[in-house]
């Protein structure tokens, strides 16, 4: 799976979450995980809809979206991690 993580200078929560992506390396280990942010990638903010930073974006293998995931909010993250490995 690839995630997107988009992101924006000066962004609070946004730090918040590479510092709790960086204490969870385990949780990523399978997945590549992509920094997207709005000052070299407005495109991508465009073509994925995205109006808020931060923002997790869940892409499957055929490119799909899965799962978007808005703020800070590591409980969501790490509930469906574990549930999109046990599929």
């Amino acid at each position: 799976m690839k995630i997107l993580k988009f992101t924006s200078n000066g962004c609070a929560p946004c730090a918040q979450l590479t510092q709790w992506i960086d204490a969870n390396q385990v949780l990523f280990k399978d997945h590549t995980l992509e920094e997207v942010n709005h000052e070299f990638h407005k495109d991508l903010f465009k073509d994925y809809n995205v109006r808020s930073v931060p923002t997790m974006i869940f892409i499957d293998g055929e490119e799909c979206m899965m799962k978007e995931i808005k703020g800070f909010d590591p409980v969501a993250v790490k509930k469906f991690l574990e549930i999109s490995a046990g599929s």
